[in-house]
């Protein structure tokens, strides 16, 4: 981003939101409104050391290139969402949608206790809905769609206020979705 210079005072950097009572980072906002738009999206992967931001409430990153290596139809992906996500418990937003990150979603996500929004449709997301995912009570939230996961949607789930998960579940028009946590025992009978 442009104004990220080290002379100029971090609460003037686009996208940073400081702490009124303390003077540290509350929210990262770096999400491009869709990928057609500029600035240039962000490319490379989310760091572990995000950890380090201790305090952060939101982390907006939507609509980039994370987990690639360049922009465009070259695109190659290496990156996911780091383990390291789950020390961020103070996090209330996360927003990682539209991106091209990849491997598993991280269990350690279900520690992020205060976490009201988590939305990672549209990456290439594989593997199991983490069952920690639900032990997450103040989520009003949750948008996967548009990923490669598998398995079954933990049951609590579907009682989030804001959802995408008609988009995933198994359903009369969407056969090769996939089912309830509590209807999979059922379907392997």
């Amino acid at each position: 981003h442009r104004n990220w210079a080290v002379e100029v005072p971090i609460k003037t950097w686009e996208g940073v939101t400081i702490g009124t009572t303390q003077a540290r980072v509350e929210g990262l906002d770096l999400s491009r409104m869709d990928n057609n738009t500029a600035p240039d999206p962000l490319t490379g992967v989310i760091p572990p050391e995000i950890k380090h931001l201790a305090k952060l409430l939101n982390l907006k990153l939507s609509n980039n290139m994370l987990g690639s290596d360049m922009v465009g139809d070259d695109a190659m992906p290496y990156g996911g969402i780091p383990d390291e996500i789950g020390t961020l418990t103070d996090l209330k937003t996360l927003q990682l949608d539209g991106n091209n990150l990849h491997g598993e979603i991280p269990p350690e996500i279900g520690n992020l206790t205060n976490l009201k929004a988590l939305l990672l449709a549209d990456n290439v997301l594989t593997g199991m809905i983490p069952p920690e995912l639900a032990m997450l009570e103040k989520l009003a939230n949750i948008s996967l769609s548009g990923n490669m996961l598998e398995g079954c949607i933990p049951d609590a789930l579907e009682g989030i206020e804001k959802h995408d998960l008609a988009m995933i579940k198994r359903s009369d028009s969407n056969t090769d979705g996939l089912p309830l946590c509590s209807e999979s025992d059922d379907l392997e009978e």
